[in-house]
C-alpha cells in the first residue's frame, strides 16, 4: 500500500530532531519586510519559522499545513514566545480543504511535496485568497 501524502509528513517531521533556525526564508523577509502587516495566509507552514516571523513583524497569520506533527510543534514554538494571539494554526491537506477567508499576504515559499499532490491548483487557491481581499478594498 502506498503511504499517503499527509503520512509522509508526519513522518518526515517525526524523524526531524533539534530546534529550527528560527529565521524566515529569505525571500519571505525581503519581500514582506517592508509591507503594512495585515493578514497573512502561509501554505505549508511546516515547523513555523516563516508564521513566527511574520508575527512578530506584526501580522495576523493562519498557518496551514497537513502535518498535525508540524503543526504541534510549530504552535508549542509560538506558545513559548507569546505570540499565540497572532498566530492561527490549521491542518489542511490543501487538494482537499482550504481554510477561509481572504488575506493580505499569501505565502507559499516550502509548499512542496514528493508525491503526486495538485501544487497548481493549491497555489490558484491561495492567489484567489489574495484577490478577494484586493477587490474588496478597490470596491
Amino acid at each position: 500500500m502506498q503511504q499517503t501524502t499527509r503520512d509522509f509528513w508526519n513522518d518526515r517531521y517525526r524523524e526531524k530532531t533539534g530546534e529550527t533556525s528560527g529565521k524566515p526564508g529569505l525571500v519571505l523577509s525581503q519581500f514582506a519586510g517592508p509591507l503594512q502587516p495585515g493578514t497573512a495566509l502561509e501554505l505549508g507552514c511546516g515547523r513555523g519559522d516563516d508564521a513566527l516571523w511574520l508575527a512578530r513583524q506584526g501580522w495576523q497569520v493562519t498557518a496551514v499545513d497537513m502535518s498535525a506533527v508540524a503543526l504541534a510543534y510549530a504552535s508549542e514554538r509560538s506558545a513559548c514566545a507569546g505570540l499565540a494571539g497572532s498566530l492561527r494554526f490549521e491542518e489542511h491537506d490543501l487538494a482537499e480543504t482550504f481554510p477561509d477567508g481572504s488575506h493580505d499576504l499569501v505565502v507559499a515559499s516550502f509548499l512542496q511535496s514528493p508525491q503526486d499532490w495538485p501544487r497548481a491548483r493549491v497555489l490558484a487557491s491561495g492567489l484567489n485568497a489574495a484577490i478577494t481581499r484586493l477587490k474588496g478594498r478597490t470596491q
